[in-house]
Order: C-alpha cells, then sequence, then structure tokens
C-alpha cells in the first residue's frame, strides 16, 4: 500500500495538487443527536461511550446464551 508521501508526490508529478479532506456520510447520522453529543464534556461523552459498550457486551452475552438454550 503506498504512503500518503508516495500519492502525494505522483499527484504532484501529474500536475494535480493533492486535496485531502473528510465528509460526514449522508443519512447515517442524526444532526441533532450529533449536536447534542457535542455540546457535552468530553468527560461526559466518554462516559455515556463506556456505557454503551458494556450494554452491547451485555447484549452479545445474552445472544450466545439464548444461542445456546435453543
Amino acid at each position: 500500500m503506498p504512503t500518503w508521501e508516495t500519492v502525494r508526490s505522483l499527484l504532484l508529478a501529474m500536475g494535480y495538487a493533492p486535496d485531502l479532506e473528510a465528509r460526514r456520510l449522508d443519512g447515517r447520522w442524526d444532526p441533532l443527536h450529533l449536536a447534542s453529543l457535542q455540546s457535552r464534556a468530553p468527560v461526559e461523552r466518554l462516559a455515556m461511550a463506556l456505557s454503551a459498550n458494556r450494554l452491547a457486551g451485555r447484549l452479545r452475552e445474552a445472544g450466545r446464551a439464548a444461542q445456546q438454550r435453543a
């Protein structure tokens, strides 16, 4: 896999200006939810993320247990 420097050099050699940008994917994110999250303090966002991760783990384990019982 080429590095960014290699790609940059090739683009410059071909007369193109390398341009790297990021944009949010359309349709996957609720703008009100994102604004609410961004207004929170980083420590609060971390706590929410850890809580969501724990919930995901509990759901995964419940799914495994249900499959074993079936």
